[in-house]
C-alpha cells in the first residue's frame, strides 16, 4: 500500500509493534514502498527516533518526533531497490525501547 503511516506501539510486554494506519493497522514491521512514496512514523507511547545506519532510502538518515507527532519523508527517486533496516526507539517513562524493523524499496 502506498504512503505507509507507521504507528510504533510499545506492547504490554515492553516490545515494539508496528501498525500501518493507512492499511487497517496491518503489521508494519516490514513495509514495502516505492520511490516517491511518503513514509511517516508516529508513536502515542513516547518520543521516538528512527535511524538508518547502513544507508537510507530517504533524504535523511534519521527522523525523530515527539509523542503523537508524525515525521518522515518521501523515498528518494535515487533509492536502490533494497531492504533497508533501521532502528526504531521509543522513550517511555520506563526508559528507551528499541528494535530493528525494515523498509523494502521496490521499483
Amino acid at each position: 500500500m502506498p504512503n505507509p503511516r507507521i504507528k510504533i506501539v510499545v506492547t504490554s510486554t515492553g516490545q515494539l509493534d508496528y501498525q500501518d494506519e493507512n492499511n487497517n493497522n496491518a503489521n508494519a514491521k516490514s513495509v514495502r514502498a516505492k520511490r516517491r512514496d511518503r513514509v511517516r512514523w508516529t508513536s502515542a507511547d513516547g518520543d521516538f527516533e528512527v535511524r538508518f545506519d547502513a544507508g537510507s532510502p530517504f533524504p535523511q538518515a534519521s527522523y525523530s518526533g515527539r509523542k503523537n507527532q508524525a515525521v518522515g519523508d518521501a523515498v528518494l527517486d535515487s533509492a536502490n531497490p533494497n531492504t533497508y533496516k533501521y532502528t526504531a526507539t521509543v522513550t517511555t517513562s520506563s526508559g528507551p525501547v528499541s528494535e530493528d524493523p525494515e523498509i523494502i524499496v521496490e521499483l
